[in-house]
C-alpha cells in the first residue's frame, strides 16, 4: 500500500477534449487511480492522448506496456492512463471518501510488490513480479498448459 495524500486530488476535464460523454463518442471507466477509456469516434482519439499526456500526475500505458501487461486488446480500453504513486482519482468509486492508501499503481514500482509463498514442488519458479503470479498459479492448477 501507498499512502495517498488529498492535496493530490485529480480531477479531470475529458469534455474540454471530447465533449460530453455519450455512448457512441467515448465512455470512460475511472477507478481510485486508473483511467481507460473507450473511444467510439475515432475523430476523438488524438484529442484524448494529446490530453492525457499533458497530465503530469501520470502517465499512459504505452504499447510495450500494454504487450507486458497482457492488455492490447481494446477491450481493456483504447485509452490507459495510470496515476503516479500517491496520487487518486477524486471523486472516484470510493464516493466523497478520499482513500488513505492504495495499492495496484505501476506493477513495476518496487512499492508496488510483494511476497509470494510457496509450499511445493522446487520446479515451480517463484515471479519477481507481480505480472509473473498468473503463470504460476496457472502452471499449479493446469500443469499440461
Amino acid at each position: 500500500m501507498a499512502r495517498t495524500d488529498p492535496l493530490k486530488a485529480v480531477s479531470l476535464d475529458l469534455g474540454a477534449c471530447c465533449g460530453p460523454i455519450r455512448c457512441d463518442t467515448y465512455v470512460p471507466f475511472v477507478d481510485a487511480l486508473m483511467l481507460r477509456v473507450w473511444v467510439r469516434d475515432p475523430g476523438l482519439l488524438a484529442n484524448l492522448i494529446e490530453y492525457l499526456s499533458g497530465l503530469e500526475y501520470g502517465s499512459l500505458l504505452s504499447e510495450t506496456e500494454r504487450r507486458y501487461f497482457g492488455v492490447t486488446s481494446t477491450e481493456f480500453g483504447d485509452a490507459i492512463f495510470l496515476l503516479r504513486e500517491g496520487f487518486a482519482f477524486y471523486p472516484s468509486f470510493f464516493g466523497a471518501r478520499y482513500p488513505m492508501a492504495l495499492h495496484g499503481y505501476h506493477p513495476k514500482l518496487d512499492s508496488q510488490q510483494s511476497y509470494f509463498g510457496y509450499w511445493g514442488p522446487s520446479v515451480i519458479a517463484p515471479p519477481n513480479r507481480a505480472v509473473g503470479v498468473f503463470p504460476v498459479l496457472r502452471s499449479l492448477f493446469h500443469p499440461q498448459q
